[in-house]
């Protein structure tokens, strides 16, 4: 199978944007030089074309979760756009000749190569697994390329230049980021705003706003991220991990943020929708006939609908560490121990281990909780208590491996989930707060909610960490109407419903689950649908504009207290300048 792929150049905003002329590779060596602006937006889309070929029945890769990735340089080139832009579709483990032993049938095996004359001596007479194995090969001719490694495998991605728009369109290309007439991108690309139908000078306007977020000290580091048509056409980042503080680094496009309330609509309510898919659930179903724990107590007549647009009574949270400190806002010793035992197994943070028992006292207060019959709003934590127990009670799995298995791995949000720090080095999360209020230190790793802590860190309301490569993945999901890389999830009707403005009629501006604009909004689309977190994210999803926009921060460091980003409106401006952007008239 053979496919020919001609595009413009595809360049993410976090790279210099170079304009148009004649050879490619000396285009990529001015750039470097920094001798073309990236904002002439006519010279970006005047870049020279060039043609991708691509071959073989497994490109694009679609089923992420049948084993490892695998990644090899054939000989010594490097190839760090290609290494880096492959990483943003999947988890990526590196591998060296020594260790090809290790891959099985079930893995893929991708390898990099940019000299093939060192890559054909470089790979004779080693023992390739059997498995799928895909090559990605820069400075030949489809032909050459052919030729020289078609006795290895039959899907091979080539291109005649090594220039870094050309590894990152590879990238797109074995993950399904490229669509031609025949062949619909299933995954998201990269590319220019022009390619979306935006201004780059309008969009750069964003830099500014994220520099004043940072400096104004509203958030230590912000990191920003908008998609347009499917492809990722402003991806940036600015500031540190703590500021001014001892053992403060610059944040960078991996940084995993404590996601806070966004976890309700990017890890809980997936599941919902799902189970009123299947027929389990009814939107006006009551809570004691769905969940039977709930029979008897003053939440039994609630209907799901009104939980889900937080006008069913419940109460906002409660405190409940309040209940486990002295008034000097330390640890009672009968609630935490500095390790664990069988009775003091909830890890709060490092050396901190709250007694069991809590689970069941917060679940208990919960259930006990006082409510009212008004219908009207009152935004509640607890309506998401109470649908990942539901979530855990009709597919029997704990919320953290249920949202790997069935949401994150497929859609390759791999470095998504609760309690990061399982998988990844505290260097890669960025902190919540300095806190000195009950755990006294730094919560970097550990959920910065306090409830949500005392549940181990998993939680319906909060918990989850990810970053702004996976929530774009999870955004484009739902804009596609529950579909991504070749996978459906959800369907159509379903994210329709659930996104729209259910009790509109009674007042109510909220979804099913989801925060929608308020009535006074005068910035997003009517459509739009997403949430915030309380440490200084938002996610937002416009269909009608058919936009993603993704605000990162950890504004809570080094204290919750700091409400400069909420007043100084950064978000919303961030957001306002997205719509500014658009130039296809697209704008609602």
């Amino acid at each position: 199978m053979k496919r020919i792929f001609k595009y413009a150049l595809a360049i993410t905003l976090a790279m210099p944007l170079c304009a148009a002329a004649g050879n490619p590779q000396k285009e990529y060596d001015r750039v470097l030089k920094h001798e073309i602006s990236g904002q002439d937006s006519a010279k970006v889309m005047t870049l020279a074309e060039n043609t991708l070929s691509v071959n073989g029945p497994d490109i694009p890769l679609e089923d992420l979760t049948a084993g490892k990735i695998y990644y090899m340089r054939a000989a010594s080139g490097v190839l760090p756009s290609f290494e880096k832009y492959i990483r943003k579709y999947a988890g990526i483990t590196p591998v060296s000749k020594a260790e090809l032993g290790r891959i099985n049938h079930k893995d893929v095996l991708i390898i990099g190569v940019r000299d093939t004359k060192d890559a054909s001596a470089s790979l004779r007479g080693i023992s390739l697994p059997q498995c799928k194995i895909i090559m990605a090969v820069f400075g030949a001719k489809e032909r050459k390329a052919r030729k020289t490694f078609s006795h290895i495998t039959e899907n091979i991605v080539s291109s005649e230049n090594t220039a870094f728009f050309s590894q990152i369109a590879a990238a797109e290309a074995i993950f399904g980021g490229l669509s031609d007439k025949n062949s619909p991108a299933i995954r998201l690309g990269y590319g220019y705003p022009e390619q979306a139908g935006m201004s780059s000078d309008s969009l750069s306007k964003i830099d500014a706003i994220m520099r004043e977020t940072v400096e104004s000290g509203a958030a230590p580091g912000v990191h920003v991220l908008v998609a347009r048509h499917g492809r990722v056409v402003y991806d940036r980042w600015y500031g540190t991990t703590m500021g001014s503080m001892d053992g403060s680094a610059r944040v960078d496009g991996d940084m995993i943020y404590d996601m806070a309330s966004v976890t309700k609509v990017m890890a809980t309510l997936p599941f919902v929708m799902k189970l009123y898919e299947e027929g389990k659930i009814k939107l006006d179903d009551r809570l004691g006939d769905v969940m039977p724990k709930f029979k008897g107590t003053n939440k039994e007549n609630m209907l799901l609908s009104d939980i889900l647009t937080h006008r069913a009574g419940l109460k906002a949270w409660i405190p409940y560490y309040l209940q486990t400190i002295d008034s000097t806002t330390r640890p009672l010793p009968q609630y935490y121990r500095t390790v664990p035992d069988s009775i003091f197994t909830q890890k709060v943070v490092d050396g901190m281990y709250a007694i069991g028992s809590i689970v069941d006292t917060i679940d208990r207060q919960m259930i006990e909780s006082p409510v009212t019959d008004d219908k009207k709003y009152v935004y509640s934590d607890f309506a998401f208590f109470i649908f990942r127990q539901m979530a855990e009670q009709f597919y029997g799995q704990p919320l953290d491996s249920l949202v790997q298995s069935e949401l994150y791995r497929p859609i390759g949000a791999w470095r998504s989930g609760y309690n990061p720090l399982e998988r990844f080095p505290q260097s890669e999360i960025v902190p919540s707060e300095n806190e000195k209020y009950w755990r006294h230190t730094v919560v970097r790793g550990y959920v910065h909610d306090m409830a949500a802590a005392f549940l181990n860190g998993v939680s319906g309301h909060a918990g989850l960490f990810s970053t702004a490569d996976d929530m774009a993945k999870m955004s484009q999901m739902y804009l596609n109407g529950g579909s991504y890389g070749g996978r459906r999830y959800l369907r159509p009707e379903t994210i329709d419903l659930f996104s729209s403005c259910y009790y509109c009629d009674q007042g109510n501006y909220r979804g099913l689950g989801f925060d929608r604009p308020s009535f006074s909004n005068k910035i997003m689309g009517p459509k739009t649908f997403g949430h915030t977190g309380f440490t200084g994210t938002a996610v937002w999803i416009d269909p009608q504009a058919d936009m993603v926009y993704i605000f990162l921060s950890n504004r809570t460091f080094d204290s919750m207290n700091n409400n400069i980003l909420s007043r100084g409106n950064f978000r919303s401006r961030i957001q306002a300048a997205c719509y500014s952007a658009i130039t296809d008239g697209a704008k609602e």
